[in-house]
């Protein structure tokens, strides 16, 4: 058994002009016109398809003995883990993958929907539709993810709204 690692952001950004820009952090926040449609992505951790000693990730196929590298102080992957299940039809352990959510959240304009999210799937990025304001100021965007073990987290970022 392993525990559930809570999900990590590594970045949240917008697709400001073609360009991918961060928000938040020490990142200057990229400045939009009213009404301007952005592509809001949240990149995660790009957990392993299989387990591999030395990856980093006490997997659920990997012991303490087979692989003290990873398993020392056992932590899993802060994207969409793989873990076992009991399926109740079968009763049968199976191997699953997480599925990952993001609610979006803003103070000025809106999103295209208000989670998106990825499918017990791979992958390392979920994204988003924002819409800007049609006033100028400075919007705050909140991307909270969730995993469907019970992890969370969340990033904060803003984007300048202004006419050019």
């Amino acid at each position: 058994y392993r525990r559930n690692e809570n999900p990590r952001i590594g970045a949240l950004s917008a697709v400001v002009d073609g360009v991918d820009r961060t928000l938040g952090g020490d990142a200057a926040a990229p400045v939009v016109v009213p009404g301007a449609h952005l592509a809001v992505r949240v990149r995660f951790d790009a957990c392993p398809a299989e387990d591999a000693c030395g990856d980093g990730v006490c997997g659920i196929d990997e012991t303490q003995a087979a692989c003290a590298r990873d398993c020392e102080a056992p932590h899993g992957c802060g994207g969409a883990e793989r873990y076992l299940s009991l399926d109740l039809g079968t009763r049968e352990l199976v191997e699953r993958r997480e599925s990952l959510t993001v609610s979006w959240f803003t103070t000025g304009g809106a999103f295209d929907a208000p989670r998106d999210g990825l499918r017990e799937g791979v992958g390392s990025s979920i994204e988003g539709g924002w819409v800007a304001p049609a006033v100028a100021g400075q919007s705050t965007i909140v991307a909270v993810l969730r995993d469907d073990r019970g992890g969370v987290t969340w990033a904060i970022g803003a984007v300048d709204v202004a006419a050019r």
